[in-house]
């Protein structure tokens, strides 16, 4: 397989992404439904001996979520409420989770608009987090 490279600029920091199918892997979270709050709770812990990076598509970053359309959605008995992107995002590390961290975020009930009378009930979460390798130039 052919691979691209493309060096990203995050804040003050460069990585430098490979892209390639051995290069991106779904990663295992964990998710908490916090009707009080509105929002789903989750959280990474990185158990790899590598930096693993996220970008704007794959994990909340300020309450903010970027997934292509339909990607992200929750399940209410059998009606799909889909995640509202906040916007367009470039391809970057906005998160980078280094061995043995753990990195927060939430997902608000608002972005999948969903309606209040429904915050009490049972929710199942379909949200398929993707990391990817890159290494770390700075900062």
């Amino acid at each position: 397989m052919k691979k691209i490279y493309i060096a990203a600029i995050c804040a003050t920091s460069i990585f430098l992404i490979s892209f390639g199918s051995d290069n991106y892997f779904n990663v295992d979270y964990r998710s908490t439904d916090n009707p009080s709050a509105g929002r789903f709770d989750i959280s990474f812990t990185n158990t790899t001996k590598r930096n693993i990076c996220f970008g704007a598509t794959s994990w909340p970053l300020q309450g903010e979520l970027y997934p292509a359309p339909g990607e992200v959605w929750i399940q209410v008995d059998s009606v799909k409420y889909v995640a509202k992107p906040a916007g367009e995002a470039c391809v970057s590390c906005k998160a980078k989770i280094r061995p043995g961290e753990t990195i927060s975020g939430s997902l608000s009930y608002r972005m999948f608009q969903l309606p209040q009378k429904y915050y009490g009930k049972a929710k199942i979460l379909h949200f398929d987090v993707t990391g990817y390798k890159c290494s770390y130039l700075g900062g």
